[in-house]
């Protein structure tokens, strides 16, 4: 859910603050069992999912193999393209998520967005030709 909301990075009230606690519902204390997932999650928290256009420097490139090399040099994480066939009057477009050996088409004959999970939209952007 955190992926598709955004919030601000503003700190929660500490223990000692004014707010009383509700009757019934406990707080974490911060010990060194949960504190590895707070920090994981707090991470996390800065990602959300963004789409963008493909560079046609992809084109012909197997979606399994884009991802991965995305992932490791853009520390971004494509998991899914909307396609639309440019050359059909009124063409739907289609959702593929995760299409593993689906090959990235030709910009001139599709519009195809990706979608990524970044840290910001400056790195979700995938329109760049190397």
């Amino acid at each position: 859910m955190n992926l598709l909301t955004s919030f601000s990075d503003e700190v929660a009230p500490s223990t000692n603050s004014n707010i009383k606690p509700i009757e019934g519902i406990e707080t974490l204390e911060e010990d060194e069992h949960n504190s590895d997932w707070i920090g994981e999650y707090q991470r996390g928290c800065g990602w959300e999912i963004y789409t963008t256009e493909l560079s046609s420097s992809f084109e012909g490139t197997a979606f399994v193999a884009l991802s991965e090399i995305l992932y490791q040099k853009l520390g971004v994480i494509l998991f899914g393209l909307e396609i639309e066939e440019l050359r059909k009057d009124k063409s739907q477009p289609v959702l593929l998520l995760n299409p593993a050996d689906f090959m990235i088409p030709s910009n001139n004959d599709y519009r195809i967005l990706g979608f990524v999970i970044a840290k910001n939209k400056a790195q979700s952007d995938l329109t760049f030709n190397k």
